[in-house]
């Protein structure tokens, strides 16, 4: 045998023939070595290709990997896109659905606003005074109404004539109508064939007239209305004007007649057909414009002309009445206007001071004129004098229940801003302007003066 044992037991080689069991060495390809064959170049590790099942066409792990990666990244586009399209859809159809609602909301709304001023299903009561000249229009009608607050679209008033095929004349006039009345009845108020033509009646009311008097003259001289209803108008209707509300929350129940001065004596313009309330409500709108004239600029302090006048009453300690009361006998008493100052300071001193020798009596005789108005007396009498009336300011103390006559702008301004004067007294001469005294007996001596021989 070419193997010899050792004393172990175990066989080892022997450097003989044994080489021939040995392995050959592994050939090395340079990097200048090309592969001789295709199973030299399959064998090369780096060469390794994974196997091929074309039979079953079974794909093999590396492809099922890339395959899966690819898939996923494929998910989540798609997971991506389609929430991204939902959200997109969703928020399209609440837009949607909102827009609906808002658009049907804003008809539903408009239809029953412009329905109810068509129709006049809940609208106000109040009367309001809308004056047309000739040739108006039922275009022109519908602007006026408008205006004055009786309806709140002339367009929808102009459209609605028209498709009613309604297009009457219209008769010029004033007209106290309400928003309470359709369409309908707005137009035929103002249509010709319900209304005769109505002719412009210029009336002019003089400084210091009563309201008996203008009422007199409304009637009698002019022939507009009726004395029942203007004097159911002046007792009665609910005016919107401040010194309205202020009168009526301290109302005497004394007083004569409730809107004794406030009817502004001026001249005026009326249709021949207007209402009890047209007439009097111009005669109190001109009474607040001149008040407005009057009062806007004054010192008193206030952001308007009411907070002013207001303003002036509290530091003059009365009401606005009191003060158109006090003018009232202002402007019955100065028949020249450079003595309104002055009278109004005597009438200011004997209210200011009662402990004086006067006793805080007025003592105005023009307070008798207004008591005995409906007969008139040529002299005043002793029997007169001592009448009991509570307009009898020798009786009776401080002002008069209401005031005496309407007076002008100038009279207000006047028993607001008196002339500084220690007079207490005042008598009148023939020629209509009044003798001043501090005293009784310096007052004697000028009614000597004004009367002489002849009291």
């Amino acid at each position: 045998m070419n193997t010899q044992q050792n004393s172990t037991g175990k066989r080892r080689p022997t450097s003989g023939s044994g080489n021939a069991q040995r392995k050959a060495p592994v050939a090395r390809r340079t990097p200048t070595q090309k592969p001789t064959n295709q199973s030299a170049s399959a064998s090369h590790p780096a060469r390794k290709k994974e196997p091929h099942y074309p039979s079953s066409n079974r794909p093999s792990f590396a492809s099922k990997l890339s395959a899966a990666n690819r898939r996923n990244d494929d998910d989540d586009d798609d997971d991506y896109s389609g929430g991204s399209t939902a959200v997109s859809s969703l928020v399209k159809a609440v837009i949607y659905i909102v827009s609906i609602l808002v658009v049907s909301g804003f008809l539903s709304y408009f239809a029953i606003v412009v329905g109810n001023d068509v129709f006049a299903f809940v609208k106000s009561d109040e009367e309001i005074t809308v004056s047309i000249g000739e040739g108006t229009t039922i275009k022109e009608l519908g602007e006026v109404l408008e205006e004055n607050g009786v309806i709140e679209f002339a367009w929808a008033f102009d459209f609605y004539a028209d498709i009613r095929d309604k297009n009457p004349a219209l008769v010029a006039g004033e007209y106290t109508v309400t928003p309470s009345m359709n369409y309908d009845q707005l137009i035929r108020v103002f249509a010709k064939k319900n209304n005769t033509k109505a002719e412009t009646v210029i009336v002019t009311i003089p400084e210091g007239y009563t309201v008996k008097e203008i009422v007199d003259t409304l009637v009698d001289k002019y022939n507009l209305s009726s004395r029942e209803e203007l004097y159911d108008v002046i007792e009665n209707y609910e005016f919107d004007y401040w010194f309205i509300e202020q009168l009526d929350e301290n109302i005497s129940p004394l007083r004569k007649y409730r809107l004794e001065g406030y009817l502004y004596p001026d001249t005026y313009y009326y249709y021949s057909n207007a209402s009890a309330v047209t007439i009097i409500n111009k005669m109190l709108k001109n009474f607040d414009v001149k008040m407005k004239q009057t009062f806007k600029n004054c010192t008193a302090p206030g952001d308007d002309y009411i907070e002013k006048i207001n303003n002036l009453c509290n530091s003059r300690g009365k009401t606005f009445d009191e003060i158109v009361n006090l003018a009232s006998l202002i402007q019955m008493e100065a028949y020249h206007d450079v003595e309104y100052g002055t009278i109004s300071s005597v009438f200011n001193n004997r209210l200011k001071y009662p402990g004086r020798e006067t006793g805080g009596f007025l003592g105005s005789d023009a307070t008798f004129y207004y008591i005995l108005q409906d007969n008139p007396p040529d002299k005043l009498t002793q029997d007169i004098l001592n009448m009991d009336d509570p307009y009898n300011t020798r009786l009776y103390k401080g002002l008069p229940p209401g005031p005496i006559s309407n007076p002008t702008f100038l009279a207000i301004n006047y028993a607001f801003y008196p002339d500084k004067t220690d007079y207490f007294y005042f008598v009148a001469k023939k020629d209509g302007y009044n003798l001043f005294a501090k005293t009784e007996k310096e007052h004697e001596k000028n009614k000597q003066e004004a009367f002489g021989d002849s009291e």
